[in-house]
């Protein structure tokens, strides 16, 4: 069904914006943002976990697609390498202490709070005792993508009011469904990507290789379930293949691999453009 054909005459549309987890992966989300940028069409609400709740806070904060890819193009080797605090111990629970890292999400998000943010955001993030979703609507930004961006075993779990939070794609990869009654056009962007084999054969995978991919195995699974009982009204599943979780280095490839799908996106709402909430 067409978006013109639900909404009915004279009802300007609502379009929701859903940003999946997947890591490095999550860099192409930066192509969909830019596209309605240049659309000059505003989400009424967006939802995302891990990376996708990255940007998803970026975006929902005031930086625009572009000043986004900005961000991360000026981030060299070095400049990430500083980010990272290993921790020490048997109780640290992660690689990565994540103390420069918060530092780091607090400026780029102007310690904000959610319920503040011109537009509204719902992230996701783990009870890991619980084995629970945890929705985050208000609070501190950069609190909340700190707890959803705590890949297990690479970042040590947040602690925010008693609740041992990990990574939000555990559970939920594309929480599409937190905004289906906030909007009239859902669009979700889900960037687990996808291995192919070449003609090399199966080789053995190393220990980042296991943990990461079997990461990625269950996230398509979980996801795989959801959307065999309900989808978003626009899906994009870019094929992103071989690309590796923490593949951070290859933010231009990854963007350049999207542009079909973009462009393909870049038509679809112009079609519907003058139905959609302009951003002006």
């Amino acid at each position: 069904m067409g978006l013109l054909d639900f909404l009915g005459v004279g009802k300007p549309a609502r379009l929701g914006l859903t940003l999946g987890g997947g890591g490095a992966r999550g860099f192409a989300h930066i192509a969909f943002l830019k596209v309605l940028d240049e659309l000059e069409i505003r989400p009424a609400v967006i939802s995302g976990t891990s990376m996708g709740a990255l940007m998803g806070a970026l975006y929902a904060t005031g930086h625009s697609g572009l000043a986004i890819e900005r961000i991360f193009k000026a981030m060299h080797l070095l400049d990430i390498v500083s980010l990272v605090d290993l921790s020490w111990g048997r109780t640290a629970g992660g690689l990565i202490h994540g103390e420069k890292v918060m530092r780091t999400l607090a400026k780029l998000t102007q310690n904000r709070r959610i319920e503040e943010l011109p537009i509204p955001l719902k992230i996701v993030a783990t009870d890991f005792w619980k084995q629970s979703e945890v929705v985050f609507t208000q609070g501190s930004v950069a609190d909340a993508v700190r707890a959803s961006i705590s890949l297990p075993g690479v970042f040590e779990p947040v602690v925010l009011e008693n609740q041992v939070l990990v990574d939000g794609s555990i559970l939920n990869s594309l929480p599409y469904e937190l905004i289906r009654d906030e909007c009239d056009l859902l669009v979700a962007i889900n960037v687990i990507g996808e291995r192919i084999l070449d003609n090399t054969g199966r080789t053995k995978p190393t220990i980042f290789e296991v943990m990461l991919g079997s990461f990625q195995i269950m996230e398509a699974a979980h996801l795989e379930t959801k959307l065999a009982c309900a989808q978003p009204d626009y899906y994009i599943k870019p094929s992103l293949s071989n690309v590796e979780l923490l593949d951070f280095k290859n933010m231009d490839h990854i963007l350049a691999s999207v542009k079909p799908e973009a462009d393909l996106f870049r038509s679809y709402l112009e079609k519907n453009r003058s139905r959609l909430v302009s951003a002006a």
